[in-house]
């Protein structure tokens, strides 16, 4: 469409459409926030819109002097707020939009009124400022034309103008960690491989999409208005064929600049610019318009050719100069690329600025992958925002002052008045867009220093005379060495005159990425803020929100300046994954073949969030078997169906078929996922599972965190064992070495040296390491040379922070979550004595075998098997030599229960129900030509599970009571809310981990006692105050006399309330002993179930049992 400044087209649009009423002060528009399904790019998804229409129809277009009106009414399921980017809404501070700074947020089924009037001329837009809305559609251009005598001569020549809308596209929620979009825009309008769409189970795609065209007449001038409205793309604009002038950025008119062919634009930022038609188009007719997503160091962490199927980095427009054609360009993009530099533009209206600012303010933004982005201002700590429970515009208006609000506002006063330097300084390798509300200030430096430099302002002179102005600006990343660290900052020199009373958000990219070491990701989307905050008035839309906690009152001329970048959660995190088979790998040398995701191995596809997220995982099989997956830790209150056990409590996905999985985490802490179809994630299919903390809820040990890894320890198999089951090496993280001249002498292709895990430590800061064991089989202890540390959670439970310890002990499938202080820095006159400086030592694994950890005793461990696995903690960069350090000569750790939660309680002493759970692996008369594990229930035969023919659970909430279910089933009720004792006894020579799905039981005793003395609960006094919690717990071997056989049986003792309703599986997690039948069933709040009934759970889940044909619906 035509967007001429005469267009009557327009006009009628806008007043039909969007109910606009133009009188001589006020243009008033009545939107409706709602939900949309439409195909920007062929593939039809819900987005969000403007009385149920694309927002980018959603059109304000208003003459300088009016004043604007919008009726917010917001229908959509969640709240909602809208933000005039480049509005300077000085006396209305409370209309800037900004939830949970300068209003409360706009619930569903609320209505807020906007009315403000716009200080000049030129090209803006408005956007959600809640969580990732605007990512989402919620978006729009907002033009400001000016009176024809304010026009200048290069203005008036102008014959037409369009609006051109750039735009990322994104198919689902981005998980957590480095973001990548799917498609580029141009009005809405764009292009996607719908064969990738049908990889990506993007079920409704069009081929044929239509792409925005502009018409051009051959002589004419045009004046084209081009927004970045993306999350995330910075582009490179350009059109084939054609030179063009831009007369204004960011809505400040600037000097035409000399003819160009391209233009950068970053997030939020603006140019019109002026394009003169050709005068002959007989060789060509259309022309390419290109929008080009900038990707990879230093705009944005990925690159393109990490993007999912179908990854699209270039949008596309045409130029028409024939309205009859409908070919599309055979145009070619411009050879030699010439173009103008953001700071470079010369302003129509150049000033001279002080010498000197009133003030000086530095402001230092990182990522810390626990809590999302942090900000340090004039050198003191780093903090995350954390939005208050009263917008602070609300609360100085109310009288409060700066030092009232909570610290992780990063509140700082500015007098009013003052002409202020602020100096940004980037500390990651990435690019950032950054956009001050309110203001347009000038950009008098940018470029690479020192910290030091920065902080004793030595940095090259500022440009007083005649500096650009911007509402959006990029500061640069640092300078990096060749292991990606940062050497020089990169940083950008702002001024501007604190004159405009109110609290000013700077927002930028919504969608930008973590740069990590060791974690695909952490932290996913966030959004950088910075606030100025100065005196409010009152206004008549105060009474649309909740009221202030205290009278409203006026605030002295103050200022308050506030910055930090905070994580944007999600709503739900998707993850779209494709089990397969890799053909072959060598974790530790040796080429074998396992399960993966997507083809690659598990760990390149971590699930991070945040504690409020849901997480949503697609799962197709792509084997020729079929499977399922098991999220570890998870509690599933509410989601039953999501456990993930095959057979119990969905039906197995079979090949071709595709389950999504959908469940909140009720917790933070470090949790897994892994296959539980047979021995699957023993091949591979594993990985971690990670849910942050809110920084409001971090304790305060996690809040001076300056980095944290992930750690996934676990044994690797070359093949399935035969006989008594032994791991042949360990691999961190997915590497591992092993002895190549043993595997070449058995006919395996192999790699040697196998390069190890680094991580880097700087000295003197604080390590959250999450220690994760997805073994198979093995128990280990886990050590660092010449470091103590703390352990802080286990198994996702919070505990006080432990003693200080060199080791600590992980049994298969738990997690620990230690602190860990990294060592100090020698000082000068120790590196002047020879002091050696830090340098690198040895993570160490070291994995437990022979009795009573394997039942293969140490002496028959096979040739070539090696039970440990080392990484590294390097103090120094790009150091490539293998650590000298040597392994702590005394452990001192804390046995498995020892530790003291966080939370303490103090459990019943006596319990509702009370029931002995014997269990042995043999070969036994039920199965007398097998080895199996067996479970026996108070007294009852022992009983080897076996997977029933249809899911349990379901069977159950269809009406079934437990005793229906097969004997094989080895089930046993759990009343509802009961508070239930477990005394689970071993009768082998062996310790066994056990699991117990959807609970975190408390451990109150465990030890040796003869049978009798179980059964007659004659053992030592139980711990019912402050017991741990674990989610895997060791049961002790029995002990033997000289012939082998038990004595004293090892048992653990454990309470749980039975208030999640379900059918959960207890089982050993030594994977070779759970496909022999070690496990049992708890069926708890059968008659809950009952009442819930099929209907209650996911249908994909239900179609799953009919994809299988093995369980009608």
């Amino acid at each position: 469409m035509d967007y001429s400044r005469f267009s009557t087209v327009l006009v009628v649009f806008l007043m039909t459409q969007l109910s606009v009423s133009a009188v001589a002060d006020v243009v008033a528009y009545d939107w409706r926030l709602t939900s949309i399904m439409t195909a920007f790019d062929g593939v039809l998804l819900e987005t969000l819109g403007i009385n149920d229409k694309p927002s980018n129809e959603a059109v304000i277009d208003i003459a300088l002097g009016q004043e604007i009106e919008v009726r917010v009414t917001n229908e959509l399921s969640e709240p909602s707020c809208l933000h005039w980017h480049g509005m300077k809404q000085l006396g209305t501070q409370e209309m800037d939009g900004m939830s949970g700074i300068t209003q409360c947020v706009i619930e569903p089924n609320s209505t807020a009124v906007y009315r403000y009037a716009p200080d000049k001329a030129g090209t803006f837009w408005w956007h959600s400022h809640h969580k990732t809305q605007y990512s989402f559609g919620l978006r729009g251009p907002l033009i400001v034309r000016a009176p024809e005598n304010e026009l200048r001569a290069v203005e008036k020549e102008i014959d037409s103008e369009y609006i051109i809308q750039l735009t990322d596209i994104y198919h689902a929620q981005p998980p957590p960690g480095p973001v990548l979009w799917d498609t580029i825009a141009i009005n809405n309008l764009g292009r996607f491989d719908c064969t990738a769409a049908t990889i990506n189970n993007l079920t409704e795609c069009d081929p044929d999409q239509p792409l925005s065209s502009f018409g051009f007449q051959e002589g004419k001038k045009y004046l084209l208005r081009v927004t970045n409205m993306a999350a995330m793309a910075p582009f490179e604009f350009s059109i084939d064929g054609h030179d063009f002038q831009v007369i204004a950025a960011d809505a400040e008119p600037v000097m035409p600049s000399q003819l160009i062919n391209s233009i950068t634009i970053n997030i939020g930022q603006r140019y019109d610019i002026i394009v003169e038609a050709k005068k002959d188009t007989q060789e060509a007719s259309s022309f390419w318009v290109r929008a080009k997503g900038l990707t990879g160091l230093p705009w944005i962490t990925r690159t393109g050719n990490t993007g999912s199927a179908g990854f699209n980095d270039e949008g596309l427009a045409i130029i028409r100069y024939d309205s009859t054609s409908t070919a599309e360009p055979t145009s070619q993009p411009h050879e030699d690329t010439v173009t103008v530099g953001e700071f470079d533009f010369t302003p129509v209206s150049p000033v001279q600025l002080p010498s000197t600012p009133s003030d000086r303010s530095l402001v230092q933004f990182s990522i810390n992958p626990a809590v999302g982005g942090i900000v340090s201002l004039d050198g003191g700590e780093y903090n995350p925002l954390v939005i208050p429970d009263e917008p602070p515009l609300l609360s100085i208006a109310s009288g409060l002052s700066t030092s009232d609000l909570p610290a992780t506002t990063n509140a700082r006063a500015i007098k009013y008045g003052d002409h202020i330097e602020v100096v940004l300084v980037n500390e990651m390798s990435e690019q950032h867009p950054f956009h001050l509300h309110s203001h347009v200030p000038w950009v008098v430096g940018s470029g690479y220093a020192s910290i030091e430099q920065i902080q004793k302002n030595t940095l090259p002179p500022s440009k007083l005379q005649g500096a650009m102005v911007r509402d959006v600006y990029t500061v640069p990343g640092c300078n990096t060495d060749d292991d990606g660290l940062c050497v020089d900052v990169g940083y950008v020199v702002l001024r501007f005159t604190a004159d405009n009373p109110g609290v000013k958000p700077n927002p930028k990219d919504p969608m930008s990425d973590e740069v990590s070491e060791e974690s695909a990701n952490s932290g996913g989307a966030h959004s950088d803020i910075c606030l100025l905050q100065l005196k409010p008035r009152f206004s008549t839309l105060y009474p649309l929100y909740r009221p202030p906690k205290v009278p409203m009152g006026l605030l002295t001329s103050l200022a308050l300046f506030l910055l930090a970048i905070n994580q944007a959660s999600a709503a739900i995190a998707r993850y779209y994954w494709n089990i397969t088979h890799f053909n072959s790998t060598a974790f530790d040398g040796v080429m074998t073949p396992g399960y993966g995701i997507n083809n690659e191995p598990t760990k390149l596809h971590p699930i991070e969030v945040t504690l409020g997220d849901e997480v949503e995982v697609h799962v197709t099989n792509q084997l020729t078997e079929q499977t399922c997956i098991h999220w570890h830790g998870m509690r599933q209150f509410g989601t039953q169906e999501m456990d993930g056990v095959s057979g119990i409590t969905q039906c197995q996905i079979q090949p071709n078929v595709t389950a999504i999985y959908r469940f909140t985490p009720d917790k933070c802490g470090s949790f897994w996922f892994h296959g539980h179809e047979e021995v699957q994630y023993a091949f591979g299919l594993r990985g971690p599972l990670i849910v942050h903390c809110p920084y409001d809820q971090l304790q305060s040990w996690e809040k001076d965190i300056y980095k944290e890894y992930t750690v996934l320890i676990t044994d690797w198999y070359h093949e399935v064992p035969v006989g008594a089951p032994i791991w042949d090496s360990v691999l961190i993280n997915n590497v591992g070495r092993y002895n190549c001249t043993v595997a070449e002498a058995a006919g395996k292709e192999c790699v040697a040296g196998q390069p190890l895990p680094r991580f880097q430590f700087v000295a003197g800061k604080k390590y959250l390491i999450r220690l994760i064991n997805t073994s198979a089989m093995s128990a280990f202890k886990v050590s660092i040379d010449g470091h103590s540390f703390q352990v802080i959670a286990v198994d996702g439970d919070q505990l006080q922070p432990s003693t200080t310890v060199n080791s600590v002990f992980l049994n298969v499938a738990q997690r620990a979550d230690i602190l860990v202080q990294a060592k100090t820095a020698p000082s000068q006159s120790q590196v002047s004595q020879r002091k050696t400086p830090l340098g690198s030592f040895w993570l160490r694994v070291n994995s437990l075998y022979g009795l009573p950890w394997t039942a293969l005793p140490v002496d028959q461990m096979p040739e070539g098997f090696n039970p440990d696995a080392l990484a590294i903690i390097d103090y120094q960069s790009g150091a490539t030599a293998d650590p000298t350090s040597s392994k702590w000569t005394t452990e001192v750790s804390i046995g498995e229960f020892d530790y003291k939660p966080l939370n303490p309680v103090v459990l019943p002493t006596v319990p509702d129900q009370r029931m002995v759970v014997e269990f042995t692996l043999a070969v036994l008369p039920a199965n007398p030509d097998s080895f199996l594990g067996y479970m026996a229930i108070d007294q009852r035969e022992f009983i080897s599970l076996v997977i029933p023919e249809h899911p349990p659970l379901f069977t159950i909430a269809q009406g079934a009571a437990t005793k229906d279910l097969p004997t094989s089933a080895n089930a046993v009720k759990l009343k509802h809310n009961d508070h239930v004792e477990v005394v689970v006894v071993n009768e082998t020579p062996d310790q066994h981990p056990i699991h117990l799905h959807a609970h975190s039981p408390w451990i109150v005793g465990s030890g040796h006692a003869s049978r009798q003395a179980i059964l007659d609960n004659n053992l030592t006094a139980l711990r019912l105050n402050d017991p741990m919690q674990h989610d895997v717990f060791t049961v002790p071997e029995c002990l033997t006399d000289n012939n082998g056989t038990c004595t004293d049986l090892g048992y653990v003792v454990f309470r749980l309330t039975a208030d999640n309703p379900g059918v959960w599986i207890m089982h050993c997690h030594i994977d070779w002993h759970f496909v022999l039948g070690l496990a049992m069933l708890f069926v708890e709040a059968e008659d809950v179930l009952h009442k819930l009934g099929l209907a209650e759970f996911s249908s994909n889940m239900l179609s799953v049992c009919n994809g299988a044909g093995n369980f009608t619906i």
